[in-house]
């Protein structure tokens, strides 16, 4: 499971969405403010976490995980999404961390694990070929 390198990018994707959970979002003087403040930004860390770790333990089925990858993509672009609006909206000069690039960081390596599941795919359907 962990050999491939698809599970690594998985992982690696999984761990940086985990990781915004314990850091701020923006620092504004004394003031801290956490990602989990806003109710939709909680809820789409949640969603793509959760998809993430799955996704990570659907190795054998590898159809059903390339789903995954596709729609954990398209929640992570809508994530990226919401916290660009919070940034572009704000007009008090404070400070946004750097966990703010992490969701689409987090989408390229979910594609670029979605393409070698892919190539695993293709690798089996043609191994299956040969046998017949």
């Amino acid at each position: 499971m962990l050999q491939r390198i698809q599970t690594i990018f998985l992982l690696a994707a999984a761990i940086l969405l985990t990781c915004m959970f314990f850091n701020p979002f923006i620092s504004a003087g004394d003031e801290l403010i956490q990602y989990t403040d806003f109710l939709t930004i909680r809820i789409l860390i949640i969603l793509t976490v959760v998809i993430g770790y799955l996704n990570i333990f659907m190795y054998r089925k590898r159809t059903i995980q390339i789903r995954l990858c596709i729609y954990n993509c398209l929640v992570l672009l809508g994530l990226q999404g919401f916290i660009a609006y919070y940034i572009f909206t704000n007009k008090v000069d404070v400070v946004f961390s750097l966990t703010a690039a992490f969701p689409i960081i987090s989408a390229i390596l979910t594609y670029m694990a979605m393409r070698y599941i892919v190539r695993d795919e293709a690798l089996v359907k043609t191994m299956e070929r040969l046998r017949k």
